[in-house]
């Protein structure tokens, strides 16, 4: 069960790296 979560954790954080990445590569956005 906790493996779960972690692996949902995981997944979640990769997601949001993505996305300030994209953002700040677009030279914009909340990432700065």
């Amino acid at each position: 069960m906790y493996t779960l979560i972690l692996i949902l954790f995981l997944i979640v954080c990769i997601l949001m790296t993505i996305t300030i990445l994209m953002q700040s590569s677009k030279g914009g956005g909340l990432a700065g």
